[in-house]
């Protein structure tokens, strides 16, 4: 707020307050993005809300994880409805979906305690809170209450999310600019080093901008000592900087 921008966040379909649909043939990557691209729209048009949220000059998709794969997703299929987007713990580089799948050693929501007891088979948790630390946090960098406090308020995906969320355009012609940031020992989309690319580019995200052929500023930053939970970071407030400021250099 303090930089003026005013915030929509909300529960994916499948999510917290969001309808608890069959996780394999509904809660899928598809009907999620078709479901931000009416959020947006109505965020545009200012029909989100009589009396919170205002029609607003500019909207930048801020996605994490798969939510940056969403975002990906629908600046391809719908181009015109964001002005800027920025990717956390993103990369085009899926060769290391296995060591997240298999660190995270996932069970069944609903055998899991901290889980809300209406989630069918289908939606899947970290095992417990030491695959949450290999999946998330570098080690050293980040206050174990906060490790705790993950742990406590994580949430489920589901099965169609795991098996759709690999459909991404291979092209992606959004013409706004573009922002990627990863911790640099991110392991589902970096492998646990992001600058390990065998000088093929600077950084595994930087990489990505070759699928934006379009976008009228790319760049990719690299967080040093973070992992994948950006956000659960003793130097969050860094990345956060890095944004706010690609942001005002390029007028959003």
């Amino acid at each position: 707020m303090s930089r003026g921008y005013h915030t929509l966040a909300y529960d994916r379909l499948g999510l917290g307050k969001s309808s608890h649909g069959d996780a394999k043939n509904e809660i899928q990557s598809f009907l999620e993005l078709e479901a931000l691209a009416q959020l947006t729209r109505m965020v545009r048009e200012g029909s989100i809300s009589d009396s919170c949220i205002k029609q607003p000059s500019k909207i930048v998709h801020v996605g994490h994880s798969l939510g940056s794969a969403q975002t990906y997703g629908l600046t391809a299929k719908y181009p015109d409805l964001s002005d800027g987007i920025i990717l956390t713990g993103f990369s085009m580089n899926a060769s290391f979906m296995g060591m997240f799948i298999s660190g995270a050693n996932f069970q069944q929501a609903r055998f899991n305690k901290r889980q809300e007891s209406d989630y069918s088979a289908g939606y899947f948790t970290s095992g417990d809170i030491g695959n949450n630390m290999y999946l998330y946090f570098a080690p050293g960098h980040f206050d174990m209450d906060l490790l705790a406090f993950a742990e406590a308020t994580k949430q489920p995906s589901t099965i169609g999310e795991l098996l759709t969320v690999a459909s991404m355009a291979p092209l992606n012609k959004f013409a706004g600019p573009v922002y990627i940031i990863n911790g640099d020992k991110d392991i589902p989309f970096c492998g646990g080093d992001c600058f390990a690319t065998g000088g093929t580019s600077e950084s595994i995200p930087a990489a990505a901008k070759a699928v934006f052929p379009s976008a009228s500023a790319f760049s990719a930053y690299i967080q040093p000592d973070t992992g994948h939970g950006i956000n659960l970071h003793h130097n969050a407030t860094g990345a956060y900087q890095q944004i706010h400021d690609f942001l005002g250099t390029h007028g959003l």
